[in-house]
């Protein structure tokens, strides 16, 4: 009886393993807290409401892979530390080629960059658009002044009622500013899917509709 019992545990072991391996694990990427806070399942976050994601290794930073339909991938953010990373949400529509045409989606100031691409989905399949929807964390980009200033100041102080900026420097570093991480992303793309087009459209929302009137004045 106790072998039995000791071959069925032998058994059993390796689907264990595998059941361990192939679990996925769920994450909110716009919430605050998204670090710590992990499911087992895919729904909506309980603190913020937004969709839960697959979470996606470290180790997968810059291995651009873009299936047909939707998807995401990871890179470094360029900066001269690369210390830091930005998750690209991406749809690529059945129709597509070579030819077609991109369009790059800045997100307002709730970074939900998976929402804005599936609001994009049906125009991406009607007209053939690659889809790429930027999202910054807030880990890694805190606060306005890191999103939607573009990281052109930094040691900012607000007031308590957030509602005046008290003191900041001026950030003289233009590699540490998001604005060449647009043209960086999609010459990734570009090497990766052998697109034919050299240029790209863009779309900002709210917050990442300041992003784009800062990076054409500056």
């Amino acid at each position: 009886m106790r072998l039995i019992a000791v071959s069925f545990l032998f058994l059993l072991t390796p689907l264990l393993a595998v059941s361990q391996i192939t679990k996925n694990t769920y994450v909110c990427p716009p919430c605050p807290v998204h670090d710590t806070l992990t499911f087992d399942h895919d729904g909506v976050c309980p603190v913020c409401g937004m969709n839960l994601i697959q979470k996606r290794d470290t180790s997968d930073i810059n291995k651009i892979d873009l299936n047909t339909g939707s998807g995401n991938f990871i890179v470094d953010g360029g900066s001269s530390n690369n210390d830091k990373m930005i998750t690209v949400f991406y749809h690529k529509p059945k129709n597509f080629s070579e030819q077609s045409p991109v369009m790059m989606v800045i997100p307002g100031a709730g970074r939900n960059g998976h929402d804005y691409r599936d609001v994009w989905v049906e125009a991406s399949e009607e007209y053939g658009i690659l889809i790429l929807s930027l999202h910054y964390p807030e880990k890694y980009y805190p606060e306005f002044w890191s999103y939607n200033l573009g990281g052109m100041i930094t040691d900012v102080e607000i007031n308590k009622e957030r509602t005046a900026i008290l003191g900041y420097e001026i950030n003289n570093d233009p590699e540490e500013w998001i604005w060449d991480d647009f043209d960086r992303i999609f010459s990734k793309v570009k090497n990766e899917l052998q697109l034919d087009t050299e240029t790209y459209d863009m779309f900002g929302h709210s917050a990442g509709g300041q992003i784009l009137h800062r990076m054409t004045l500056f």
